[in-house]
Formats: structure tokens, C-alpha cells, sequence
């Protein structure tokens, strides 16, 4: 230490390589935190002789610009920022100029906006720092109006919505609820788009506070549709509002729901009376649907919001957390309507998380009780998948004294944890599965002991099992390809041989393109032959355009090879070769799609970006 304090500044280029070195065992506070001592060595340095240091630590080879950056930041911020943000940005270290502006964003917000009010820095290829929303966020917390102004300067609002929202979303939290000076802000915005964001952060930092009054203000609220947006003001206050009132809650969801249920498109493109009278009198009436046609809450998030707020006030003990359920139930009068029952399951699936497996258990007997014994049910399935997770064996041991009917759905499950376990009994239980447990992750579970189970797979129904047997061969062709292809030759070359011959020829092309095509071409014309073709296909798009154009224009299936090159199509997009896009625009014709023409220009793209060393 006393070497590094007394130095000439001309010896700290010197002392830096040995930087390690001069802090024996014992010298200070500095021992055991190497990054500490790097800072107090950078920090003496800068205090003697400025140029010297950022000569040296702005060079764009310096292994340990991030850590001078953060020095430079915490002694001169204004030097900091006059670097990054001047004309001579280009020529620094990429590292130093990113942890900087982190820095700068933290500790100096103003500071930091003053030099990029409009957010373009954080555009700039390269930087993928979101540190304007954070320069934003710190600044609210002690001046709310400023930090306000200084999102309605910044591009974020036209380029990134939804993180635009994040960062009003902050400013309005840092804001008193109700305060009616963010009320006047949110209405002198002049673009609609930007007022409509911040009124519904404006909604939604009041319905942390006061949900009832943020859903009584939603009645005349003027917000569009912004479902691009983060933060919605009617699904984040309605999620507030089941904190307080889950009844309340969930009849303002259900209601909703019955309005587009019994509308559909009615209210967005019809003027009919009863509509626009409806319509007018539910708050929640612009929740959907959306342009993608969904047509219920539960599709757009809200259901789910709503049932996240439940949860984690209902109890983890599954007697107690059923009592809560059918107590729920009545108050909402619908008895066991399907409305209710996808309620009540969703709630089961969020709880499921913090249960153990044992309790996992026997909320499944108790839910199957409620369902009569219904197969393929999915919220059995996410109580095993967790259960399984948790205890495998425990589920192993109890499975016996499980109900008849949920039993296959917990053994898919343990099978997928414990594949090795006994390949005898697991055996067995695969017989016993529904349609259901015969998914990717039971096939490559089976796959990692391919041996003890390629006979039992080959004896089962080939329908409810084809997305196993593609996983299991892949696994397989991992392990021993040529083992695996012994196994597929042994099979009839039918609709059960496909998801086979597709999951080997992938397997197999990941690490030996060379082998796994030979072998292909080796097969018979006929589905497993096909169904490698589309593989290979898939595998070579990439890097290898020739191969894999060949491979899908070999397959003998119209339809097959139509599909084998429209994701050729997908995967290539305006990179695909100008030797093959008018049979890819043909392809994309048949499907009524348009020709897909030129690329479309990069609206981040400007003539200085060419010069830009970050790019």
C-alpha cells in the first residue's frame, strides 16, 4: 500500500501489472478482495495524475475498464460523462463507456439525463443497458416532476412502449397517489399514445393504494387499447383489488367475460344499442379481445393476475386450502359451474409451488374427487410434475394408495425422475398411461436407457405415442445412432416409424451432419425416409442452404415436402437465397400468404451507424 500511495505518477502504468502483488496477507482491509484493492490502486492513481489514468483505462484493450470506470464515475461524474457522451465516445473501451453510464444512471440521474435527455444513447447498437428507465427511476425519488418531464424528452415512448411504461410506472409511484398535479402532467401531454400510457401508470401506481378508487376513476378514464403495454391499468387494478376483495374481484372478471363471451366482435365493430349501452357500463369492457381475436380475460392475463393475488393469501395446508375453495364457491353462487372449476384449478396450480410433495399428493386425491375421476386432467398432471420434482421416491412409495384414476398421470411422472429406477416395474406402469404422460420429456427420459425399454416402446399404440418416440430416439441417437437406426430398420415403415427416423436424423446431424445424411439417403422411399429428409432439412438451414434445399426437395409427400420447405422459408426469411425464392414464394402463394419481397429497412439504422465501432 505504501509503494501504491507514494509512487511517481509515471511508475502507476508500471505498478499496474503487478497490481496483485502489492497487497500482502495482512496489509489491510484489502486482503481477500482483490476487486477492492484494484479500486483503491485506480482511485490513488486518478487523484495523481488524470490523463495518465484515462489514457490508460479508456484504451479499448484494458482488461479492467469496467472497474476504472466505476472509480472515475465516483470521483469526477462530470468527467465521466463529458467521455461517454462526447464526440470521442467511439474510440473508448466498449466496457468502460457501458459500466459508466450504469454507474452514471445510479449515483447521478440528472446528471445522467441532462447528457442523454431523449434515451438515444441507450439505442445505440451495442449499449443494451436499460439505463435511461433506471436514471428515471432514481431520479423520481427526489424530483418526481423532473424525472416526469424527462420521459415525455426520450424516444423510449415510440421505439420501446412497454418499457416506456416501466419507467412512467416508477415516476407515478414516486408520486403521492391522488396527487392532483400528476393528474394535470398526464393531461397537458399533447401525443395521445404517451397520454394514454401515463394514465395508466397513473391507474396503476393508485391501485396499490386504493384499488376501489382507481377502478371508480377507470369508469371515465380515456386509455385505448395499449396491449402492447407492460403495465395495464384494468388488469393491474383488478389484481390489486383481489388482494382486498377476491369476490369483488373475480364477478368483475366473470362478468367481463360474459360480455365478449355474448358479444364476440359486437362492441368493436358493431353500434348496435345494447351493446354500446353494456359496454358503457362495464370499466373493464376495453380488456379484449384483442387483434389477435382472443376473446377471453383468461388469454390476456387478467384471470391470471387476479388469481396470483389470491394465492398467496390462501393457506398451504390442503384441507384448509380445499375449504377455502368451496367457500369460494358459494359465495359466488355458481355451485360447480366449469367457470368455477377453471377458477379453483388455477388457484391449485399457483399453490402448487410452495407445496411439498406429500401435499401435492393429497391434493390430488382431493381434486379427483371433485372431477369424479376425470382422465388427463392438466391440474393433476402440474401437481405430479411438482410432486416428482420435490420426492420422486416419495410418489414411488405412495403410488399404490393412490385413486385409480390419478395414478397413471403421478407414474408418467416418476418414470421422467427416476427413468433408471426399475426399468421391470416402470414397464409396467407405462401400459397403464393415458394419452397424456406420453410427452418429449418421458420419451428422453426413457431414451437415456434405450436397451431396456425399445421393446415395450414398439409395442404400444403407435397414436398416443409419437412425440415420445421422437424424443426417445434423439436421446438415443446421442448415445449410439448406429444402435438406434439398427433398432428403426426392425420396425414397419409406417406413421409410428416417422417421429423415429425424425428424432435420430436430428440427434444424429447435431454432431455428424456427414453420417446422419448417409444414412438417410440409405433408407427406402416411404415416411421414415421422409421424415428424416424434413429433419436434415431443419438441421442444415442455417449453415448449409444447398444440403438442406436438396433434403427437402427430396421428399417423395406433397404435402410433407411443401411443409419441409416452408420452414426452410421461416427459418431463412430475407436471407434465403435468391436462387430459391420463387419456389418459396410459390410455397407461401398455396398457403394464401404474400410473396415476401425485399427486406424492410432498420428504422435504428442511420448512414453514421457504419462508423460506429460498437455496431
Amino acid at each position: 500500500m505504501a509503494r501504491v500511495k507514494h509512487a511517481a505518477p509515471v511508475d502507476y502504468p508500471k505498478l499496474l501489472e503487478e497490481w496483485e502483488k502489492l497487497f500482502p496477507e495482512g496489509d489491510n482491509y484489502l486482503e481477500g478482495h482483490p476487486e477492492n484493492a484494484l479500486r483503491f490502486f485506480l482511485a490513488v492513481w486518478l487523484s495523481k495524475d488524470v490523463e495518465g489514468f484515462l489514457k490508460m483505462v479508456t484504451a479499448r484493450d484494458y482488461e479492467y475498464a469496467n472497474w476504472a470506470a466505476q472509480v472515475l464515475v465516483r470521483a469526477m461524474p462530470e468527467k465521466a460523462a463529458e467521455l461517454i457522451f462526447g464526440p470521442e465516445r467511439y474510440k473508448l473501451n466498449e466496457h468502460f463507456v457501458d459500466e459508466a453510464a450504469e454507474e452514471l444512471a445510479e449515483r447521478h440521474p440528472a446528471l445522467y439525463l441532462m447528457m442523454n435527455p431523449d434515451g438515444s444513447f441507450d439505442l445505440t447498437p451495442g449499449m443494451t443497458n436499460d439505463d435511461w428507465e433506471t436514471a428515471i427511476a432514481n431520479l423520481a425519488k427526489t424530483n418526481t416532476l423532473a424525472a416526469a418531464n424527462a420521459c415525455l424528452k426520450s424516444n423510449y415512448g415510440n421505439y420501446y412502449p412497454s418499457n416506456f411504461a416501466d419507467a412512467i410506472l416508477e415516476v407515478a409511484k414516486a408520486w403521492k397517489p391522488g396527487d392532483p398535479s400528476m393528474t394535470d402532467w398526464v393531461n397537458g401531454i399533447a401525443d395521445p399514445k404517451l397520454r394514454a400510457i401515463a394514465s395508466q401508470a397513473r391507474l396503476c401506481a393508485l391501485a396499490e393504494k386504493d384499488p376501489r378508487a382507481a377502478l371508480a376513476e377507470l369508469q371515465t378514464a380515456k386509455l385505448g387499447i395499449e396491449n402492447d403495454l407492460r403495465y395495464d391499468a384494468r388488469r393491474e387494478i383488478l389484481a390489486q383489488l383481489a388482494k382486498v376483495d377476491l369476490i369483488e374481484a373475480l364477478k368483475l372478471v366473470k362478468t367481463t367475460e360474459s360480455f365478449f363471451s355474448k358479444y364476440k366482435w359486437g362492441p368493436f365493430t358493431e353500434s348496435s344499442p345494447e351493446a354500446e349501452a353494456e359496454k358503457s357500463a362495464n370499466p373493464l369492457s376495453q380488456l379484449g379481445p384483442t387483434d389477435l381475436g382472443e376473446d377471453e380475460l383468461k388469454n390476456n392475463g387478467v384471470r391470471n393476475a387476479v388469481l396470483r393475488s389470491a394465492a398467496g393469501n390462501l393457506p398451504n395446508n390442503p384441507a384448509q386450502f380445499f375449504g377455502e375453495l368451496h367457500k369460494l364457491s358459494a359465495s359466488m353462487g355458481d355451485g360447480y359451474s366449469a367457470w368455477q372449476r377453471g377458477i379453483e384449478a388455477g388457484l391449485i396450480c399457483l399453490k402448487s409451488a410452495n407445496w411439498s410433495a406429500g401435499e401435492c399428493l393429497a391434493v390430488a386425491g382431493m381434486w379427483d374427487k371433485e372431477l369424479n375421476g376425470a382422465q388427463d386432467d392438466p391440474t393433476l398432471q402440474k401437481l405430479a410434475a411438482r410432486a416428482v420434482d420435490v420426492n420422486p421416491e416419495e410418489c414411488l412409495s405412495t403410488l399404490d394408495r393412490l385413486p385409480e384414476s390419478v395414478r397413471p398421470v403421478f407414474a408418467g411422472e416418476i418414470i421422467k425422475g427416476l427413468p433408471d429406477a426399475s426399468p421391470e416395474h416402470n414397464i409396467v406402469l407405462l401400459s397403464h398411461l393415458t394419452t397424456g404422460q406420453w410427452d418429449e420429456r418421458l420419451g428422453e427420459a426413457l431414451g437415456r436407457n434405450p436397451a431396456a425399454y425399445a421393446k415395450a416402446i414398439a409395442s404400444l399404440p403407435a397414436e398416443t405415442t409419437l412425440k415420445a418416440r421422437e424424443s426417445f430416439m434423439g436421446k438415443w441417437g446421442e448415445l449410439d445412432p448406429e444402435a438406434a437406426a439398427k433398432w428403426l430398420d426392425s420396425l414397419p415403415d409406417d406413421a409410428a416409424s416417422k417421429p423415429a427416423a425424425a428424432g435420430l436424423a436430428s440427434a444424429w446431424a447435431s454432431y455428424d451432419e456427414y453420417a446422419a445424411s448417409n444414412w438417410a439417403a440409405s433408407l427406402p422411399a416411404g415416411p421414415s425416409r421422409d421424415a428424416a429428409a424434413a429433419s436434415l432439412s431443419s438441421s442444415l438451414a442455417r449453415e448449409q442452404f444447398n444440403e438442406a434445399w436438396q433434403w427437402a426437395n427430396s421428399i417423395s409427400n406433397p404435402s410433407a415436402r411443401d411443409e419441409a420447405i416452408f420452414d426452410l422459408d421461416s427459418k431463412w426469411g430475407y436471407d434465403a437465397p435468391q436462387k430459391f425464392r420463387a419456389a418459396l414464394d410459390k410455397v407461401r402463394r398455396a398457403r394464401g400468404m404474400t410473396d415476401r419481397g425485399p427486406p424492410p429497412p432498420d428504422p435504428f439504422t442511420s448512414p453514421s451507424d457504419s462508423n460506429d465501432p460498437f455496431r
